[in-house]
């Protein structure tokens, strides 16, 4: 993060800590019930004919219940076996997680990225917001140690009307955090979405300012750009298909164009 910027940090997060405390307040529950999921329908099989004295355990199973779909809702649970089998693969490549919404979790990583001395991982989630990936942050990227981290969210968030200040903010949060861990942090620019809808002008301006905000942002050497808007221009025109399959998501085409702006970018980097 950029000297002096304390306080615009903050200012930031703390809108945030809502998603924080409710995940530290449920987490015990809702990891463990996610994790015992099967046993937890089964209980609830086994007290479903009990007498109104057992009200307040069955309150205690809806109550976990609760959690973990509070959880999942922020999709904790998406990845949570993959994680832990990485966490304990003794494989030492280096480690490049891929993370974001949809454009992330449709990237085949392995047809775009193959002879390379590094192990891909996707976790992107299709349909989440920044504040999804702010939820999960820890779980699906810190925890896992990386190398390196290739960040491209916004979309949805510029989709739905979320204000560009709060998409930079909760950008800012994760790009700070990956830095801090020790991670290169790599964050592409939003494509320009292609879409017939009354909202487009706004969209448009959303995705300007955003992408303006990454430059900037960048410019203090703890992330680097990865102008895949531009690189996605230039494909759509070049390619008689185009760059995109539905006016938001890459078609191969795109991704390729993509794809090579990563491995630039992470032979730039000393890997």
């Amino acid at each position: 993060m950029a000297d002096n910027s304390w306080k615009r940090f903050f200012n930031r997060a703390i809108p945030n800590w809502v998603v924080y405390a409710s995940l530290a307040a449920g987490a015990a529950a809702g990891i463990a019930a996610g994790a015992a999921g099967n046993e937890i329908t089964t209980l609830k099989e086994m007290i479903a004919d009990l007498t109104s004295d057992d009200d307040a355990l069955r309150a205690r199973l809806d109550k976990i219940e609760r959690a973990k779909e509070s959880l999942r809702g922020f999709g904790l649970d998406y990845y949570g076996l993959a994680n832990l089998d990485l966490m304990k693969d003794k494989d030492r490549a280096r480690r490049v997680i891929f993370y974001g919404d949809s454009i992330t979790e449709f990237w085949q990583l392995p047809q775009f990225f193959r002879n390379l001395p590094y192990r891909f991982v996707n976790r992107g989630i299709k349909a989440q917001e920044t504040e999804h990936l702010l939820a999960r942050s820890y779980f699906d990227v810190l925890m896992l140690k990386p190398w390196a981290v290739v960040l491209t969210a916004g979309t949805n968030d510029a989709l739905k009307g979320v204000s560009a200040e709060r998409i930079e903010g909760n950008l800012d949060i994760l790009i700070y955090t990956a830095h801090r861990r020790g991670a290169i942090v790599f964050v592409g620019t939003l494509p320009s979405v292609r879409i017939d809808d009354p909202r487009k002008r706004r969209i448009e301006a959303s995705v300007d300012s955003v992408n303006s905000w990454i430059r900037r942002r960048c410019g203090d050497k703890s992330c680097t750009v990865l102008d895949f808007n531009a690189a996605l221009k230039r494909a759509d025109k070049a390619s008689k298909d185009g760059a995109f399959k539905d006016g938001v998501h890459p078609n191969d085409d795109g991704y390729a164009a993509m794809a090579k702006l990563v491995r630039d970018a992470l032979k730039g980097a000393g890997g």
